[in-house]
């Protein structure tokens, strides 16, 4: 039995991908995002799943929102 945690994560997050002419950089008007991969503990997978899930939100978005309060705690400009 799988339960709404485990369905969340169990779900791929695909990221769009940007439109592309040949020949030329993309054409979206969003910046460009560069992939980065990290470990966090399992607990903390799971609650950001059930987080997002709960709010409706990305967890791409979450993560983003963490690291624009990190870069705004340090006196950094809010880019995430």
């Amino acid at each position: 039995m799988t339960t709404l945690a485990d369905q969340s994560l169990l779900q791929i997050q695909k990221p769009e991908a940007p439109a592309v002419v040949k020949g030329s950089e993309s054409t979206s008007a969003e910046p460009a995002r560069k992939l980065k991969a990290f470990r966090i503990r399992a607990g903390a997978a799971r609650q950001l799943a059930i987080m997002g899930a709960e709010i409706g939100i990305s967890q791409q978005d979450l993560v983003a929102e963490a690291l624009n309060l990190l870069f705004e705690r340090h006196g950094k400009e809010l880019i995430a």
